[in-house]
C-alpha cells in the first residue's frame, strides 16, 4: 500500500472519530440546563470572559463558574461512561 494512501486513510479516520465526538459532547450539552449550556457555549466556543457573561446575563462571575463547573464535570463524567 502507498504511503499517500495510508496518510489518507488516517486523516480520513481522524475526521470520522472527530465528527462522532462533536456529536456525542453535542447531545450532551443538550441534555443540560439551557442557562448551563449557554454559559459554556459562550465561554468556550465564544471566548466571552465570565465577567462578560456574567453581565449578560445579570448574574454573578461565582454563578458563572458553578455553570462552567456544572457543564464540565456532566462532560467528564459522559466521558468517563464512555470508557
Amino acid at each position: 500500500m502507498p504511503e499517500h494512501d495510508s496518510v489518507e486513510e488516517t486523516n480520513a479516520l481522524r475526521t470520522l472519530l472527530a465528527k462522532e465526538k462533536l456529536r456525542r459532547v453535542s447531545a450532551i450539552l443538550m441534555t443540560m440546563p439551557e442557562r448551563t449550556r449557554s454559559v459554556f457555549i459562550l465561554s468556550r466556543l465564544e471566548g466571552l470572559r465570565y465577567a462578560e457573561i456574567a453581565t449578560r446575563y445579570a448574574i454573578s462571575v461565582s454563578a458563572v463558574q458553578k455553570h462552567m463547573l456544572r457543564a464540565i464535570e456532566t462532560l467528564m463524567q459522559a466521558g468517563e461512561d464512555d470508557a
